[in-house]
């Protein structure tokens, strides 16, 4: 299964919430670490990602949601436990 992306927003409060389902590779890591900067650039400062529908995501991908939560402040909610330590276990990878 690849990625499929839904997206809330609220252009008033200056947010979006993007929901990710199925297997998040590196390539579909790095487009929404483009999205996401560009919503910043959009005045959308609060965005969320709600990994709670992901199945699978490699150590890659895991390091660019944790380069958007440090260098961008997203928002990671919905992480089981794989998901939180991939991501969390990535920080050799951040470059």
């Amino acid at each position: 299964m690849t990625i499929r992306i839904t997206q809330e927003m609220d252009i008033r409060k200056g947010s979006a919430t993007l929901h990710l389902e199925g297997s998040l590779n590196t390539d579909d890591a790095l487009m929404i670490e483009h999205y996401c900067e560009e919503l910043s650039g959009q005045s959308i400062q609060d965005i969320t990602l709600d990994l709670e529908g992901l199945t699978f995501l490699d150590s890659e991908s895991g390091a660019a949601l944790r380069r958007l939560r440090l260098t961008r402040g997203v928002h990671l909610v919905g992480c089981c436990l794989f998901t939180h330590e991939v991501i969390e276990g990535s920080h050799a990878l951040d470059s």
